[in-house]
């Protein structure tokens, strides 16, 4: 029996995979570098952020090169989904900070305000897979360290997860996806090093 037929995907909004400028990153890492010297004197957010980290800072003097940087990917992503998020109005950046992560911290599942969210991975300091060998979950049926998560409804309306296996490979690459979308980073336990990552939103902005 000859059966004729043609799949049809749903429209759904995506995220977007960077690659981040190095004149941007070197930008980032300039900061970075200062807060290190002395946390103390930098402006600490933990206090706005679900981070279970001790160490989260703002980010003021790498603002521009990246909110110029940032809303140029902005505009592509809402190009490749098809959608004026914004709706004819300005974005602009609104928070913008960076997180120092140490081993057995994470960032529980969390959303941001804006429209659309974005993380920049600076410094990853693990292998993916000997995380994985690692991790006291290797045994379990998901073993996620050093991983980061997105988690969304798909159209049956069961919860979907895209896991980003995201080690030192990833260092200066992006994701960006809708602010709404519920995220977080598992612990890692393989090094005592920082893992630094910057993230941000995007907003409407009333005056530009």
């Amino acid at each position: 029996m000859h059966i004729e037929y043609r799949p049809m995907d749903l429209p759904n909004v995506g995220v977007l995979e960077v690659k981040v400028p190095t004149m941007v990153m070197a930008a980032i890492r300039a900061e970075v570098d200062q807060i290190q010297t002395d946390f103390a004197q930098h402006e600490a957010v933990n206090s706005k952020l679900a981070g279970n980290l001790e160490k989260e800072y703002a980010l003021k003097t790498c603002r521009a090169q990246v909110e110029s940087f940032i809303l140029q990917i902005a505009e592509i992503y809402q190009q490749k989904n098809m959608r004026d998020l914004s709706q004819g109005s300005y974005m602009a950046l609104d928070g913008l900070w960076c997180n120092f992560q140490k081993a057995t911290e994470f960032n529980p599942n969390h959303t941001h305000s804006g429209l659309l969210s974005f993380v920049i991975w600076v410094q990853v300091p693990y292998d993916i897979k000997q995380e994985l060998d690692h991790s006291p979950g290797r045994h379990g049926v998901k073993n996620a360290a050093g991983c980061f998560e997105l988690l969304y409804n798909n159209t049956i309306g069961d919860l979907a997860t895209m896991v980003v296996a995201a080690d030192r490979t990833w260092e200066a690459r992006m994701l960006m996806f809708p602010a709404r979308m519920a995220h977080c980073v598992y612990p890692f336990y393989t090094s005592q090093d920082y893992r630094i990552s910057v993230s941000g939103n995007i907003v409407v902005a009333n005056i530009r």
